[in-house]
């Protein structure tokens, strides 16, 4: 408790209240001695509560940029840059200039709706917003944890409403099969299509992590894009920053059987220009890593040259789930395979499919009760 209060008016008619904390005089002022008295009130219930916060002027953006700096150690390279481009071109230049004490609930609600609503030119996508969101919520979050501030401001912010987007798949096996024979890069699309792994982590596979005798694949890496200009992509830890082992058709072994011995006579052609140090499964001739996004555009040109529905490189995963549940795969079993983190996210995702599954088992319960009355 403040050890001392004393009210004063001073020479501008303005009024001072002074109290003692932690052996430290410190003041307070307002324009009535009324309101000098709520003040000092205010500040002996925040020392009584342990709620007490010392007075500064640090900015929101100043201490973003403390945040990203001195506390973001703990995640990946990419995920810092991302959470720095967010905070550079969006968070900072609405709200940075605002003293980081003195933030409120509704300057960031404000803030928020800036960033989608009607009178915005170039609105963002829900799910932006709330990464948004998520990237201030931590970052205040830790300047409550370290006394900077009293509460998170953005705790109770309205977001708006998701859109939930139907996962794509591709809608013609059989002709994708028959398409991508003999094309370059058919390993690969059907590693993808036969796995379920996302794209980062078979771009980052290691022939060491293929197991041909026991005829699994470990995942335990991933090839991240370069996020800045005259970076190049690197290995990294997967997403959830688990290892996952993965028991694929036989099928997968053999066509990553053919695909080695087309890379080593790739390498005998390169010479001393082969380049695979990392001893990546899926390189170019000269063993560098492929680039995610090219290949995604050479996926999307392939389905069109071929009159197949375009879609997404990353919906050969969505097509390998869908074929796992309907083939009567587990959610759980199928979450594993996949590294979502819940069985639960797995359903949410793939709700399109359970659904189908439910009405066919109702339909064939029905097929037995009318069988039964029958009998």
């Amino acid at each position: 408790m403040p050890k001392k209060q004393n009210i004063y008016q001073k020479r501008d008619n303005l009024w001072e209240g002074r109290y003692t904390h932690d052996g430290k005089r410190k003041s307070l002022y307002g324009k009535t001695q009324t309101e000098v008295i709520t003040k000092l009130k205010a500040v002996e219930a925040d020392i009584n509560n342990n709620e007490y916060i010392e007075k500064s002027k640090l900015k929101v953006g100043e201490w973003l940029q403390i945040w990203l700096n001195e506390y973001t150690a703990d995640i990946k390279d990419s995920t810092r840059l991302e959470y720095q481009r967010i905070v550079d071109k969006r968070i900072i230049p609405v709200i940075g200039g605002k003293q980081l004490q003195k933030l409120r609930p509704d300057s960031v609600q404000s803030f928020y709706n800036s960033l989608y609503g009607e009178d915005c030119k170039k609105p963002l996508s829900p799910r932006s917003v709330e990464f948004t969101h998520a990237v201030l919520h931590k970052a205040l979050s830790k300047a409550v944890a370290l006394d900077y501030m009293k509460k998170n401001v953005c705790k109770d912010a309205i977001l708006p409403t998701k859109i939930k987007k139907e996962v794509q798949i591709l809608d013609d096996i059989p002709a994708f099969l028959t398409a991508v024979h003999g094309h370059k890069y058919e390993p690969l699309f059907l590693t993808l299509l036969y796995t379920g792994a996302r794209v980062g982590e078979i771009l980052g596979l290691s022939w060491n992590a293929v197991d041909f005798k026991t005829q699994t694949i470990t995942l335990n890496q991933q090839l991240a894009l370069a996020r800045k200009k005259g970076e190049s992509a690197k290995l990294t830890t997967l997403k959830n920053n688990k290892t996952r082992r993965l028991t694929p058709p036989r099928e997968v072994f053999q066509i990553l059987e053919n695909h080695r011995r087309e890379q080593l006579q790739a390498q005998l052609l390169a010479g001393q220009a082969w380049k695979n140090e990392n001893n990546l499964v899926f390189t170019n001739p000269l063993g560098v890593h492929l680039d995610g996004c090219n290949l995604t555009r050479t996926f999307k040109k392939f389905l069109s040259d071929n009159k197949l529905k375009v879609v997404p490189l990353h919906s050969l995963r969505h097509t390998a789930a869908t074929l796992m549940l309907q083939g009567g795969d587990s959610p759980k079993t199928v979450q594993k395979a996949l590294g979502h983190h819940s069985a639960a996210f797995t359903l949410d995702v793939y709700g399109h499919v359970t659904e189908t599954m439910e009405r066919e088992s109702a339909n064939n319960f029905q097929r037995l009760i009318e069988a039964a009355k029958v009998m």
